[in-house]
């Protein structure tokens, strides 16, 4: 596991994603760093061109931003609603219907595959040695996914399930992986690289979820000192710790078949 860090340079598709999100400074806070980290992996492929799969693209927010840099991109989602929104939005992109424990794409056929907080949507294993058929030699994968040990995200599941809140059918989570799991990716892909975030950082979220769950109020957040104080303990923990990796919340799989 390589240390998180702060100061990671990210790639020409980024800037104008978090462009969109720029008001959403929650977003800015808990996934750039998440971005950060795998945007070298996606610009190695927007400088030589490919086939890019976007597994559980939804309504394609993500595919429209990676198709204006150099890649081919397809869309792919179990949400046939999604789907029909994202191709009326961008009829130019191939958008997919299709379930990522059983991909529609002949073996070898994509560079990449990336995908953020998808796995934990359907049997993981499945799905990586799915991306892995579908990859051609030397491709590369990345997974943005969220992690199950850290104990401020495991509240806020709590809270959810006391709240009675109801996920939408295809945003269901089936299982998030444990950090002692990811061998399962070495033993899928020939080379595999982890980076985790966030260990400290989410007790921030505590107070606003819970009272968005349990009240139904809008989330409110500050304090951004405070996260910014609480990312660099984060990282100076798992840089001279690396068992803490066990409590972190989220994990950047970057691979190569």
């Amino acid at each position: 596991m390589k240390p998180s860090d702060e100061g990671m340079k990210y790639g020409r598709w980024v800037d104008e994603w978090k462009a969109e999100i720029d008001d959403d400074w929650y977003f800015k806070m808990f996934f750039e760093p998440l971005i950060n980290c795998a945007s070298p992996v996606i610009d190695s492929l927007t400088e030589r061109g490919g086939l890019l799969l976007d597994l559980g693209c939804a309504e394609g927010r993500k595919t429209r931003l990676l198709d204006r840099y150099g890649v081919t991109v397809v869309g792919l989602d179990i949400n046939k609603e999604a789907i029909k929104i994202g191709a009326s939005i961008t009829p130019s992109t191939l958008f997919v219907v299709g379930d990522m424990q059983a991909l529609p794409f002949k073996d070898e056929s994509l560079d990449m595959v990336f995908s953020s907080s998808v796995l934990q949507l359907a049997d993981w294993r499945r799905a990586i040695r799915e991306c892995r058929r579908v990859i051609k030699k030397d491709g590369r994968a990345v997974f943005i996914e969220n992690l199950r040990g850290n104990v401020f995200a495991k509240g806020y599941r709590l809270a959810r399930r006391v709240a009675r809140y109801r996920y939408p059918k295809t945003e269901i989570p089936v299982a998030h992986i444990e950090w002692g799991e990811r061998r399962e990716f070495e033993e899928v892909f020939s080379e595999t690289e982890f980076d985790v975030f966030h260990v400290m950082t989410p007790m921030l979220l505590v107070v606003p979820a819970l009272n968005h769950l349990l009240r139904g109020t809008q989330i409110q957040m500050s304090g951004r000192w405070v996260y910014r104080l609480l990312y660099r303990i984060d990282s100076w923990l798992l840089r001279r710790f690396p068992a803490v990796a066990n409590w972190g919340w989220m994990l950047v799989v970057k691979a190569t078949k």
